[in-house]
Protein backbone atom coordinates (compact mmCIF):
# COMPACT_ATOMS: atom_id res chain seq x y z
CA UNK A 1 0.00 0.00 0.00
CA UNK A 2 1.44 3.39 -1.08
CA UNK A 3 0.63 6.90 1.19
CA UNK A 4 2.08 9.57 1.38
CA UNK A 5 1.12 10.29 5.08
CA UNK A 6 4.89 8.82 5.88
CA UNK A 7 6.48 11.89 4.19
CA UNK A 8 3.87 13.93 5.26
CA UNK A 9 5.65 13.49 9.11
CA UNK A 10 8.77 13.72 8.39
CA UNK A 11 8.52 17.25 6.84
CA UNK A 12 5.95 19.26 8.75
CA UNK A 13 8.26 19.33 11.38
CA UNK A 14 11.52 20.57 9.03
CA UNK A 15 9.41 23.12 7.47
CA UNK A 16 8.16 24.36 10.77
CA UNK A 17 12.33 24.24 11.40
CA UNK A 18 13.02 26.78 8.90
CA UNK A 19 9.77 28.91 9.38
CA UNK A 20 10.64 29.14 13.13
CA UNK A 21 14.10 30.03 12.14
CA UNK A 22 13.02 32.84 10.24
CA UNK A 23 10.66 34.20 13.20
CA UNK A 24 12.91 33.80 15.51
CA UNK A 25 12.26 35.74 18.78
CA UNK A 26 9.83 38.54 16.30
CA UNK A 27 6.74 36.83 16.73
CA UNK A 28 7.00 34.80 19.51
CA UNK A 29 3.16 33.34 20.00
CA UNK A 30 3.21 31.99 16.52
CA UNK A 31 6.93 30.76 17.01
CA UNK A 32 5.17 28.78 19.85
CA UNK A 33 2.28 27.63 18.18
CA UNK A 34 3.85 26.74 14.79
CA UNK A 35 6.42 24.19 16.99
CA UNK A 36 3.77 22.73 18.91
CA UNK A 37 1.04 22.50 15.90
CA UNK A 38 3.69 20.57 13.73
CA UNK A 39 4.92 17.69 16.46
CA UNK A 40 0.84 17.28 17.31
CA UNK A 41 0.29 17.14 13.42
CA UNK A 42 3.13 14.61 13.08
CA UNK A 43 1.73 12.42 15.66
CA UNK A 44 -1.41 13.03 14.22
CA UNK A 45 -0.52 11.37 11.56
CA UNK A 46 0.97 8.43 13.01
CA UNK A 47 -2.37 8.10 14.14
CA UNK A 48 -3.89 7.91 10.86
CA UNK A 49 -1.36 5.39 9.86
CA UNK A 50 -2.72 2.86 13.34
CA UNK A 51 -5.18 1.26 11.70
CA UNK A 52 -3.89 0.10 8.14
CA UNK A 53 -0.55 -1.19 9.56
CA UNK A 54 -1.68 -2.45 13.37
CA UNK A 55 -5.10 -3.50 13.04
CA UNK A 56 -5.14 -4.60 9.39
CA UNK A 57 -1.60 -5.84 9.09
CA UNK A 58 -0.53 -3.69 6.04
CA UNK A 59 2.64 -2.31 5.12
CA UNK A 60 2.90 1.22 3.77
CA UNK A 61 5.47 2.73 1.53
CA UNK A 62 6.77 5.79 -0.12
CA UNK A 63 8.89 5.85 -3.27
CA UNK A 64 10.61 9.23 -3.90
CA UNK A 65 10.18 10.13 -6.93
CA UNK A 66 7.85 7.19 -8.06
CA UNK A 67 10.72 4.74 -7.86
CA UNK A 68 8.97 2.26 -7.20
CA UNK A 69 11.10 -1.42 -7.24
CA UNK A 70 10.31 -2.83 -10.61
CA UNK A 71 10.95 -6.77 -10.36
CA UNK A 72 11.42 -6.96 -6.36
CA UNK A 73 14.47 -4.42 -7.20
CA UNK A 74 14.42 -1.06 -5.39
CA UNK A 75 17.27 1.18 -6.23
CA UNK A 76 15.22 4.69 -5.34
CA UNK A 77 15.12 6.08 -1.95
CA UNK A 78 11.74 4.73 -0.12
CA UNK A 79 10.29 5.11 3.38
CA UNK A 80 8.25 1.87 4.73
CA UNK A 81 6.35 1.98 7.91
CA UNK A 82 5.53 -1.77 9.22
CA UNK A 83 4.31 -2.16 12.76
CA UNK A 84 7.47 -1.63 14.72
CA UNK A 85 8.54 1.53 12.81
CA UNK A 86 5.03 2.79 13.40
CA UNK A 87 4.89 1.93 17.24
CA UNK A 88 8.71 3.38 17.00
CA UNK A 89 7.18 6.74 15.46
CA UNK A 90 3.98 6.84 17.75
CA UNK A 91 6.54 6.83 20.36
CA UNK A 92 8.85 9.72 18.93
CA UNK A 93 6.24 11.79 18.13
CA UNK A 94 4.31 11.65 21.48
CA UNK A 95 7.46 12.30 23.46
CA UNK A 96 8.67 15.10 21.18
CA UNK A 97 4.92 16.72 21.03
CA UNK A 98 4.88 16.62 25.21
CA UNK A 99 8.12 17.75 25.28
CA UNK A 100 7.99 20.80 22.58
CA UNK A 101 4.06 22.00 24.72
CA UNK A 102 6.24 21.44 27.88
CA UNK A 103 8.47 24.04 26.56
CA UNK A 104 6.79 26.55 25.44
CA UNK A 105 6.30 27.95 29.18
CA UNK A 106 9.19 26.20 30.36
CA UNK A 107 11.45 28.63 28.14
CA UNK A 108 9.59 31.50 27.71
CA UNK A 109 12.30 33.50 29.93
CA UNK A 110 15.25 31.65 28.09
CA UNK A 111 17.90 33.81 26.00
CA UNK A 112 18.75 31.26 23.58
CA UNK A 113 15.23 30.25 22.84
CA UNK A 114 15.09 31.71 19.21
CA UNK A 115 17.61 28.51 18.21
CA UNK A 116 15.78 26.04 20.36
CA UNK A 117 12.98 25.76 18.55
CA UNK A 118 14.32 25.35 14.94
CA UNK A 119 16.99 22.73 16.56
CA UNK A 120 14.37 21.06 18.38
CA UNK A 121 12.00 20.55 15.21
CA UNK A 122 14.96 19.10 12.67
CA UNK A 123 15.90 16.52 16.13
CA UNK A 124 11.60 15.81 15.80
CA UNK A 125 11.61 15.41 11.87
CA UNK A 126 15.04 13.50 11.74
CA UNK A 127 13.88 10.79 14.59
CA UNK A 128 11.04 10.31 12.91
CA UNK A 129 12.91 9.82 9.36
CA UNK A 130 15.19 7.45 11.09
CA UNK A 131 12.21 4.87 12.28
CA UNK A 132 10.62 5.22 9.21
CA UNK A 133 13.29 4.79 6.67
CA UNK A 134 13.59 1.95 4.68
CA UNK A 135 17.46 1.95 3.55
CA UNK A 136 21.01 2.32 5.45
CA UNK A 137 21.96 5.56 3.36
CA UNK A 138 18.97 7.46 4.37
CA UNK A 139 19.31 5.95 7.96
CA UNK A 140 22.62 7.50 8.20
CA UNK A 141 21.45 10.41 6.74
CA UNK A 142 18.99 11.42 9.60
CA UNK A 143 21.40 10.12 11.96
CA UNK A 144 23.79 12.97 10.72
CA UNK A 145 20.88 15.69 11.32
CA UNK A 146 19.63 14.34 14.42
CA UNK A 147 23.60 14.66 15.49
CA UNK A 148 23.64 18.14 14.25
CA UNK A 149 20.72 19.35 15.95
CA UNK A 150 21.18 17.70 19.21
CA UNK A 151 24.60 18.64 19.49
CA UNK A 152 24.12 22.41 18.22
Amino acid sequence: MTSNLPILSIIIPFIAAFVTGIIGNRIKWLRNILAAASVGTSFLLMIVLFKPVMIDGKIIYYWFGNWAPVDKWAIGIGLGVDQLSLLLGLIVSFTTMLSCIYSIKYLSYDDGVERYYPLFLLLSGSMLGFVLTGDFFNMYVMLEIMTFAAIS
